[in-house]
């Protein structure tokens, strides 16, 4: 398996994690939605430390669907 591939699967896991553990503390909705954006944000921003790119649409969709 190739380092990016490898990284993406770290991320969509991570990213599920912390979306299971806001949904168990967090009841507003407006707040949900903006701490969802600040996880793809930072996921996206790990991605293009690692891999000197930005991810692409179909792979922000594939990653947080």
């Amino acid at each position: 398996m190739n380092d990016e591939k490898a990284l993406k699967i770290k991320l969509e896991k991570e990213g599920e994690q912390k979306v299971s553990e806001m949904l168990k503390t967090e009841s507003k909705t407006e707040q949900i939605g903006q701490q969802c954006i600040n996880i793809m944000a930072q996921g996206a921003a790990e991605f293009k430390e690692k891999t000197g790119r930005n991810l692409t649409y179909p792979e922000i969709r594939d990653l947080y669907g």
